[in-house]
């Protein structure tokens, strides 16, 4: 297993990923920031986030996640997870609702109180059988997107949407404005790496959480492995 040191954190960083939330308006770099770096339609923020509360709700609410990584990394916990970046007054925008599997809306995730449904499985995928008759997910496409039902009839609110440089594996809600979604991502030096995105929907926010450990390219073991046998 290959690690990033501490020494190339840094570096690392600072990079231009690949993956940008959309934004319409540029965010207001504040003093205390350590590093903030705009570009053509985000101001990437690096911040005084509390990395305790988002990462250990995380670990708390998608301990099967934890528990699926932990069988390849030794000692795999949210403690060892960095903050790479913040992004502020991110456009999450409300789109048509495509057509999609059905099947798939057992897997969404529901709202604590405010009835709505988050979605990161059915973009482009279909819930087909494997060769004993076990649910599995097959992807039209590698495409990602972490989506918001229940608003609006006919319409759904995109939070996240990426290529096939990331893969979204579970979700959780903290409360009705806070929420998280874990899976894996090689946007950072081209190696793949666990991921943590935490979403708070009344500030547009968006903070991602790397883990230094490599794992294999996005597919969709884990939702076939755990999340269809639920």
């Amino acid at each position: 297993m290959n690690y990033i040191t501490a020494a190339m954190l840094p570096i690392l960083i600072a990079a231009v990923f690949a993956f940008h939330p959309t934004q319409t308006k540029v965010a207001t770099v504040k003093a205390n920031f350590v590093i903030a770096e705009q570009t053509d339609t985000v101001v990437v923020e690096k911040e005084a986030v509390d990395k305790s509360f988002w990462l250990k709700e995380s670990e708390k609410k998608q301990e099967r996640w934890y528990s699926y990584y932990g069988t390849s990394i030794k000692g795999f916990a949210c403690d060892d997870f960095v903050l790479l970046d913040t992004f502020h007054d991110v456009d999450f925008t409300e789109l048509d609702v495509a057509a999609y599997d059905p099947a798939l809306e057992k897997y969404r995730f529901e709202s604590p109180s405010s009835g709505k449904l988050l979605d990161i499985y059915s973009y482009g995928a279909k819930l087909i059988s494997d060769k004993n008759g076990k649910p599995e997910l097959s992807a039209a496409n590698l495409d990602s997107e972490v989506a918001i039902y229940g608003k609006t009839a006919g319409k759904k609110l995109r939070l996240l949407f990426c290529g096939s440089s990331c893969g979204f594996e579970d979700a959780a809600w903290i409360d009705d404005d806070r929420l998280l979604v874990v899976g894996t991502s090689n946007e950072v030096g081209g190696k793949n790496h666990p991921m943590v995105w935490g979403i708070r929907l009344s500030t547009r926010s968006v903070y991602r959480f790397m883990h230094p450990a490599e794992v294999p390219a996005p597919t969709k073991s884990f939702f076939n492995t755990v999340i269809a046998t639920l």
